[in-house]
């Protein structure tokens, strides 16, 4: 007769892997860090906003956990963060590049330059703060990267031509990366959300001013739900629930592959 011995452990337990996590001021990284902290991960919390990553912080209400600023744009923005981290973890586990941003509305911005943000931040920011931790984890031979894409990153949309361009970018790295990586022990994935309803959302309705934030948010489900076969539309806890699985040792055999969680909007 078979048995089954009683030695349960947590799905994806993240027990002292320490994370360096971007853009986790608010919206999906905020909701990425609460998950995985509930998972029992250490969290270097970053943004460009200070006082909203040291928000995430107080949050997730533990003294193992603290927050920095961070440019993504920005080397040595980047190399001190890190540096920081290094210094009050001594490792780095996690490496999750949540960091992003829309297309500017109503920016007077001109076209030239809304293209070298999005990409800058969206691509670029991505690319240069994994490059940045990689040889820790290549000296450890251990590491889980996860890169934070987008649906819009798989196929044409009505708008955004360069936020899919660098969120397709991001996808390539991610696969590119993995293969690269392998030998060494580091798995790297992405994720693409669907439609999260984030303040990125609900600035970008309420832009015009006609929109209670109520209303918003019945004209963001108005719009996408009907794109979903599930029928909802996604929080920023949906996205850490997956991210918090592919960085744990349960996903230790995942690696080169973009996810999406979108409530099926994207079948293939």
């Amino acid at each position: 007769m078979l048995s089954l011995k009683r030695d349960f452990k947590l799905i994806a337990d993240l027990n002292n892997k320490n994370v360096f996590l971007t853009g986790a001021g608010n919206g999906i990284g905020r909701g990425i860090a609460i998950i995985m902290a509930r998972q029992g991960a250490n969290l270097f919390i970053t943004d460009i906003d200070l006082k909203s990553a040291q928000e995430t912080v107080n949050i997730l209400n533990t003294d193992k956990n603290f927050s920095c600023k961070l440019d993504v744009t920005n080397i040595d923005s980047i190399t001190n963060a890190v540096n920081k981290c290094i210094s009050q973890y001594d490792k780095i586990d996690i490496l999750v590049n949540n960091a992003g941003i829309p297309e500017p509305q109503n920016s007077t911005l001109s076209k030239q330059e809304i293209y070298d943000l999005v990409m800058d931040v969206n691509l670029t920011g991505t690319v240069n703060c994994t490059e940045t931790v990689i040889p820790y984890m290549k000296k450890q031979k251990y590491g889980k990267i996860i890169n934070i894409a987008s649906i819009a990153g798989l196929g044409a949309r009505r708008t955004g031509g360069v936020y899919t361009l660098s969120k397709a970018g991001v996808i390539r790295y991610t696969k590119g990366l993995a293969v690269e990586l392998g030998g060494y022990n580091i798995n790297v994935n992405s994720i693409s959300p669907g439609a999260v309803w984030t303040d990125f959302q609900k600035n970008a309705i309420n832009a015009d001013k006609k929109y209670s934030d109520e209303d918003a948010r019945n004209l963001f489900d108005k719009r996408y739900v009907p794109m979903m076969p599930l029928g909802r539309t996604q929080s920023p806890e949906d996205i850490g629930n997956l991210a918090a699985f592919l960085a744990s040792d349960d996903a230790c055999n995942i690696t080169g592959q973009n996810i999406n969680v979108d409530s099926g909007a994207v079948i293939v």
